[in-house]
């Protein structure tokens, strides 16, 4: 029986339980920058992110991921749908499961494509209750980001912009093994055109101030 829990990171748990440590979070306005090749802009260009967990780099590796899954308990036979959000939104951004179950405990699989770097969450929920829910994190592989569903896309006239309650920038989180990490203001914002990933670049997000970058891919 697989864990009851999402597996992500090469099969190291790293379910959180919420955040903590909410007082002096520092402030973070919303990113925003413009992409441009040859001074003119690039529309339509998927945008990525991948955080930075401790000074000097990546606290987690980045290797292929084989499952997206979970387990839960239904009260009764039903329908039940599954949806994913961000850290920080009101709303989903998409639902990935909508079909009837029977009692008893379930399995659900999340689409890859559907998952991109950053916290997300997920929610199962009938009609009458909100079932599960939980947040976790996402950190894929450069191989995997330009089949995923990009953070953000570049407009006609190339900006695009970061929802800063998203990032969650500043926040500490827990683990489901009860250690914790904290998401810092370095931040990696990846471009991908044509399924292909033609920048990196690594950024520095600083609270109570406006943050513009422009990324020139010439």
């Amino acid at each position: 029986m697989k864990t009851s829990y999402i597996l992500l990171l090469v099969s190291l748990l790293l379910l959180l339980s919420g955040c903590f440590d909410t007082e002096d979070i520092p402030v973070y306005e919303d990113v925003e920058g413009v992409v441009l090749l040859n001074g003119e802009p690039v529309a339509n260009a998927d945008i990525h992110i991948r955080n930075h967990f401790n000074p000097g780099g990546f606290s987690f590796p980045q290797d292929p991921l084989e499952d997206y899954s979970f387990i839960f308990n239904t009260p009764t036979d039903g329908q039940y749908i599954a949806s994913l959000f961000r850290h920080g939104a009101d709303t989903v951004y998409a639902t990935f499961f909508d079909a009837r179950l029977e009692f008893g405990q379930n399995e659900i699989q999340i689409p890859d494509t559907l998952l991109t770097n950053g916290i997300v969450g997920y929610q199962v929920s009938s009609p009458v209750t909100r079932l599960a829910a939980d947040l976790f994190l996402v950190n894929k592989p450069d191989s995997t980001l330009p089949e995923s569903l990009p953070f953000a896309k570049t407009g006609l006239n190339g900006q695009f912009l970061l929802n800063a309650a998203y990032l969650a920038l500043g926040r500490s989180f827990r683990t489901g093994s009860g250690s914790g990490f904290e998401v810092n203001d370095s931040l990696q914002i990846i471009i991908v055109r044509d399924e292909q990933i033609i920048r990196k670049e690594e950024v520095y997000i600083a609270p109570d101030q406006s943050n513009f970058f422009e990324i020139n891919l010439d």
